[in-house]
């Protein structure tokens, strides 16, 4: 499976979420904001996972999915998973901490693996809430 790679990470420092280009050094992270360089260490960095959901919105590690199989009746429950990179694969783990590398993640998904039960609706950051 062919993906763009691609970053983001979640500035606690600043409690935001930053897209934007950086430069890997021997001393950390270097983020680029307009022609500047900033070093601090309060990034925590998502990776992409190659993937959009139903919306067409790109899922990155940290995000919160909700999980919607009702459509199909076909014995799935519906669920929240946190997306998350463990061990080499992206997979999800889902409120009783269970971890799972669905087909969504496995490389299936662009060998038909509906995405469309898939959604975004928050990030661990921005939303822990929705996990509890």
């Amino acid at each position: 499976m062919k993906r763009e790679i691609k970053f983001r990470a979640w500035n606690s420092l600043k409690n935001r979420m930053v897209i934007t280009d950086f430069h890997i050094t021997c001393f950390g992270i270097a983020w680029k904001h307009d022609d500047d360089f900033d070093m601090d260490n309060y990034y925590t960095v998502m990776q992409f996972t190659g993937l959009k959901d139903r919306n067409g919105i790109e899922i990155y590690e940290g995000d919160i999915l909700k999980c919607d199989f009702s459509r199909d009746n076909n014995g799935l429950h519906d669920s929240i998973q946190l997306v998350e990179f463990y061990e080499g694969s992206f997979g999800s783990r889902n409120k009783n901490d269970h971890f799972r590398i669905p087909a969504l993640f496995s490389g299936r998904a662009t060998e038909g693996m509906n995405l469309n039960y898939y959604e975004v609706i928050g990030n661990i950051y921005q939303n822990p809430e929705l996990l509890k």
